[in-house]
Parts: C-alpha cells; sequence; structure tokens
C-alpha cells in the first residue's frame, strides 16, 4: 500500500537498515479517556516477530518527512522560491515553470481542466497564466479521466506522480478538489493487494488561502501536513483517509461549520520514518517516542501491531520482523531481529484507539 508509483523519471533504491512504519486509526470520538486514564504499561503487550519478511529489496518508499526539494522534481528544474513565484505578474504567460514546480500538477491541471481551451499540454505549458487559474471552481477526477479503454490515461499518472500543490493558490476561486485514485484501476496494475496504492502528493501548502473551499477529498495519498486546511469557514466536507497525517488539531479550527462532520474521514494514516542503520551486534533499540496528535491536539497512545491477531488490518502486509513491547505510551523497545542479506527491517507500530 506503500510503494510509490513510478514516476516520470525516478529512481529506485535499496533499503537495508530498520525501517518504521506507525498506522495511525484515529478514533472517531477524539475528546475521551484512554482505558480510563491508563495507557500500556511496559512490557505487558509484547508481541512477537513472524520471521517472514515480504518486503520487496527494492522497495520505492514515500516517506513521511524527507521530501525532495521542488527544484528537483518532475519538470524544467526552474523553481527559484515561494518569493519569486509570488512576484511573477499574474498575466505574464510562459512562466508556469517558475510558479508551478511540478510538470505533474501542470498535466493533472490541464487534462482536468484546460484541455478544451488548449490543444496539448505544450500550447497549454506557453500561454497559462496565474488569472487563468481564477476559472478553476472544481477539481474533480472522476473515472472517465482516470482510465480509458481499461488502461491509465495520463491524467491518472499524472495525478499518481505529483508530489505538491504549489501553483493552485492561484486558483481563488475553488470551491471543490477531489483527488481519489481509482482502487479498480490500481489493482489491475499493481495487484489486488495493492489497490490502494498510495499516490505521492504531500505538499498542499498551496490551499493555505483559498477560503472558497466547500469540498475537500484527498484520498489515498501521502498528505502530511493539514494545516492548510485550518480556518475554512465555508468547508462541509472533509475526507483524508489514507495518508500520512500525524497530527489532525490544526481542523479542530473548522469546528461549528455547517454541515462539517469532524468524526469521520480521517482513518488509516500511515507514518513512514527513514531508515535506522544499526550495529550488527546490537541486541535492542528503542525508539524515540511517537507524537501523534488527534483533534483535540492530545497525544495518542500507539502499541506493537500484532499481525497474527489482527490480520485483517490496515497493515497486516506488513508483517513485523522484531519483537516489540511498550516502554511508556508513546515509546516502544525492539529485540530478536530477524535479518536477512540486502533487506531491511520491518516493525509497524499503531496507536491505541480511544475508547
Amino acid at each position: 500500500m506503500m510503494k510509490r508509483p513510478v514516476e516520470f523519471n525516478q529512481k529506485s533504491q535499496i533499503v537495508r537498515w530498520l525501517t518504521i512504519f506507525l498506522v495511525t486509526i484515529f478514533a472517531m470520538v477524539t475528546v475521551s479517556v484512554l482505558n480510563g486514564g491508563h495507557g500500556a504499561q511496559a512490557a505487558d503487550n509484547e508481541v512477537k516477530a513472524t520471521n517472514t519478511f515480504n518486503i520487496p529489496k527494492r522497495p520505492d518508499l514515500q516517506f513521511t518527512y524527507v521530501h525532495r526539494p521542488f527544484n528537483k522534481l518532475s519538470g524544467a528544474g526552474l523553481w527559484e522560491g515561494s518569493d519569486y513565484a509570488a512576484q511573477i505578474s499574474a498575466d505574464e504567460a510562459g512562466k508556469i515553470d517558475y510558479w508551478m514546480p511540478d510538470y505533474g500538477l501542470q498535466l493533472f491541471i490541464y487534462h482536468g481542466n484546460f484541455a478544451d481551451k488548449y490543444k496539448d499540454i505544450n500550447e497549454f505549458r506557453a500561454k497559462l497564466t496565474k488569472n487563468d487559474m481564477k476559472t478553476i471552481k472544481v477539481i474533480h477526477n472522476t473515472d472517465d479521466l482516470q482510465v480509458k479503454d481499461g488502461k491509465p490515461t495520463l491524467y491518472y499518472q499524472a495525478m499518481m506522480g505529483l508530489y505538491t500543490l504549489e501553483g493552485l493558490q492561484y486558483a481563488t476561486n475553488l470551491e471543490t478538489i477531489i483527488m481519489v485514485p481509482s482502487s479498480k484501476l490500481s489493482a489491475t496494475l499493481w495487484g489486488q493487494g495493492l489497490k490502494d496504492i498510495h499516490g505521492n502528493l504531500w505538499d498542499i501548502s498551496a490551499l493555505k488561502n483559498l477560503n472558497n473551499l466547500k469540498t475537500v477529498r484527498l484520498f489515498s495519498l501521502s498528505v502530511t501536513d493539514v494545516s492548510a486546511l485550518a480556518n475554512k469557514p465555508k468547508l462541509t466536507e472533509l475526507n483524508l483517509m489514507f495518508n500520512q497525517i500525524a497530527d489532525l488539531s490544526p481542523l479542530e479550527t473548522n469546528r461549528g461549520n455547517p454541515g462539517l462532520d469532524l468524526s469521520t474521514g480521517f482513518s488509516y494514516q500511515h507514518i513512514l520514518l527513514t531508515p535506522v542503520t544499526l550495529n550488527k551486534n546490537l541486541k535492542q533499540y528503542t525508539t524515540p517516542s511517537f507524537i501523534i496528535k488527534d483533534l483535540a491536539a492530545d497525544n495518542l497512545p500507539v502499541r506493537p501491531f500484532d499481525p497474527i491477531n489482527e490480520f485483517n488490518d490496515y497493515p497486516s502486509l506488513y508483517p513485523s520482523t522484531a519483537d516489540s513491547a511498550n516502554v511508556d505510551t508513546t515509546t516502544l523497545t525492539w529485540t530478536n531481529f530477524f535479518t536477512r542479506s540486502r533487506t531491511s527491517i520491518w516493525i509497524p507500530v499503531e496507536p491505541l484507539e480511544r475508547s
């Protein structure tokens, strides 16, 4: 589910270290006490390693907190920073690479919103201005846009490959943004087990000042920071399931919006941390405390994921390759590492749900 789609010019890397996968299942009730106020205690919930490893030796993983700079994204590589981009005149054509640096987003916007106006992507890139973005009110990736003759369209590939919405801030009349990859198409491409494969999009900061937004569905992507969706007075629908969000608290500012339900739409977040290199003689490793915040900004306790007794849960495809137990409510310790040449150790954990 976390394997990143092949990008336009992407290269794979070998992961040979300990990789930590944190699955976040935000409970519907966000202000409550966990088990009468008692979190997990040290060593009372030890989960044994499975001694099986089913992650490819060459996984292409989308880490939650490490991202390439905008001038290294697919495209012309002409990004010179947000200050430079902001100074470009709203009616100046031929500058799109300076204010919309991700070529994937350019393709996505062209095929979804401007294909009737411009004959091809080259004309779109040559003529589009910031002012033209004001004509966009709806972004909706329908199945017709994603699939043609049973095969993925360039629109689908662009949506799955883009990393940032930078440049979309000029769509000041935007009311609806729906980016939901077709699970049926993904299953056809990647296999049924990866039908919910995630797109690369992690940066949605461009939405910060788009206060006409009413509907936001960003599903099965890699969104990490939702602060851009705070203080949206017209927002009535929000779905951010299957992303990489560790802090929901900025969304609390929208509580009270007429029609907006904040009790659902946030489940199944995964936090993929960067690899840690361990000495081969190390017998025990304690991970830093995990900070996972719900809408009320309360820290959620975590525990090791048990793939045997919880096989049908979200991370069940990725069994732990080390024994684990709680040190305290937000800290885990790992022992009995399962090692194999040229592979990584995979240790999934998940928050305890609030009752």
